[in-house]
C-alpha cells in the first residue's frame, strides 16, 4: 500500500474509456467494459479514485455518460470486505461472465492468490 499502483490502475481505467485521457504513458485501444476491481482501499478512498476516473476522461474535453453516479463502461467492485480467496476469486469469475470486460484491472491482485510463492496458486488463478 502506498505506493501509487492505484492511481496508475485508475489512469489505465481512463485510458481505455477514453483514448485521448492521460494514461500515465500506456495507450489502450480496446473497446468494451472495464472491471476496476479493488482489494486494498477503503470506500472513501474508492470514491476519490472514481472522481480521479472522471476527472481524467473528461480533461480532454470528452463527454462521458454518467448515470445515477456511474461512469459508462466502467464496473467499479471493492473486495476489501471479503476475508476468503476462494470467494474473492470466484466472485470475480462471476464478474467476467456477467459483464465481459474489454479490460480487466485487479488493484491489489495478490489478494486474490494465498502467497506470491504459491506457483500452483498463481497458475491457478491466471488460467
Amino acid at each position: 500500500p502506498g505506493n501509487g499502483k492505484s492511481q496508475v490502475c485508475e489512469a489505465w481505467a481512463a485510458n481505455y474509456i477514453n483514448h485521448d485521457a492521460d494514461g500515465l504513458g500506456f495507450k489502450f485501444s480496446g473497446t468494451g467494459p472495464v472491471i476496476l476491481i479493488d482489494t486494498e482501499r477503503t470506500y472513501n478512498d474508492s470514491f476519490k479514485g472514481l472522481e480521479r476516473i472522471r476527472e481524467r476522461i473528461t480533461r480532454t474535453g470528452s463527454e462521458i455518460t454518467i448515470t445515477e453516479n456511474r461512469i459508462s463502461n466502467l464496473f467499479f467492485y471493492s473486495l476489501v470486505t471479503i476475508p476468503e480467496i476462494e470467494w474473492k476469486v470466484s466472485q470475480v469469475e462471476k464478474l467476467i461472465k456477467q459483464h465481459k470486460p474489454g479490460l480487466i484491472i485487479i488493484d491489489g491482485v495478490t489478494a486474490l492468490i494465498g502467497s506470491v510463492n504459491d506457483e500452483v496458486m498463481a497458475k491457478h488463478f491466471l488460467s
